[in-house]
């Protein structure tokens, strides 16, 4: 157990440096890197955490800002998991005619009704803003089922050059 969960965090490392210097990546690699975050939790939380992934194919090669979906699941996480007996988290990305649709279900305690948000959400909810600029939504729900969504509407196949080295700018 702690040699994969040394080889999955040196994975998450490697991820975080950015060798390819860019500001998106494949939903398939972002599932990845939260396939990879969650086994380590699951390392820690034992068989008080499960698990699912559901990734349409369609949406697999769509571009989505870097550690968009893994605060996602951290803040699930964080926020859910930690506080029930028997935690489980979905995650399910979607394609739908021009929505790409994110969302993060977790059966932990639902959200407040005046939500604060912290460093996490209000980093997605600012990258999102700076990358698609209004063409998104994120909703905190709970009913019918406790969830974080996001659509972003037309999303990226591939990286705009707009976008490239933003940060140098």
């Amino acid at each position: 157990k702690a040699k994969t969960m040394i080889l999955d965090l040196a994975d998450m490392f490697s991820y975080s440096i950015n060798v390819s210097n860019s500001n998106f990546n494949k939903v398939i690699d972002s599932v990845g890197l939260v396939n990879k975050y969650l086994k380590i939790e699951q390392t820690r939380f034992g068989d008080r955490l499960e698990y699912e992934c559901f990734i349409d194919e369609e949406a697999k090669s769509y571009l989505v800002p870097r550690f968009l979906i893994q605060p996602l699941i951290e803040n699930a996480v964080k926020h859910g998991i930690d506080r029930v007996k028997k935690g489980k988290i979905k995650l399910r990305v979607t394609k739908r005619k021009n929505r790409l649709n994110i969302s993060v279900l977790d059966n932990g305690p639902e959200f407040p009704n005046k939500l604060v948000e912290g460093y996490g959400s209000q980093n997605i909810k600012h990258k999102l803003e700076l990358l698609y600029k209004g063409k998104y939504k994120i909703q905190y729900l709970n009913k019918p089922e406790k969830m974080v969504r996001i659509t972003i509407i037309n999303p990226f196949i591939e990286e705009p050059k707009k976008f490239i080295n933003w940060i140098d700018r």
